[in-house]
């Protein structure tokens, strides 16, 4: 994934359009999995996988812009769920869990 700068880090916001949540998804599992080791083996989730999951507006997917989420569709919510677990499911998870809030 890149940008018109260059390359995508992690520390960069990864959102900048509410149009590409599986790539950011896909982007993420990749760092996600890069660092699995013994947490998903024990199915826990790894401590350095908060900031960038935080850091990439995930957990507001389906938050109503109003309220400083992304807004999305579930269907596109959903869509990126299948991409983070392929990093680690137990980060998949809890970023699946704000979703059911704003369930419409």
């Amino acid at each position: 994934m890149s940008n018109d700068e260059g390359p995508m880090t992690i520390d960069q916001p990864l959102y900048v359009s509410t149009t590409f949540p599986i790539e950011v998804a896909q982007y993420l599992a990749q760092q996600f999995a890069a660092r699995a080791g013994e947490a998903g083996r024990l199915g826990q989730l790894p401590v350095e996988n908060v900031q960038p999951l935080k850091h990439s507006g995930s957990p507001g997917l389906s938050v109503p812009q109003k309220y400083g989420g992304q807004g999305l569709p579930m269907k596109d919510c959903l869509a990126a769920q299948p991409e983070l677990a392929q990093g680690n499911a137990s980060t998949a998870m809890v970023a699946g869990m704000p979703l059911k809030i704003y369930y419409r």
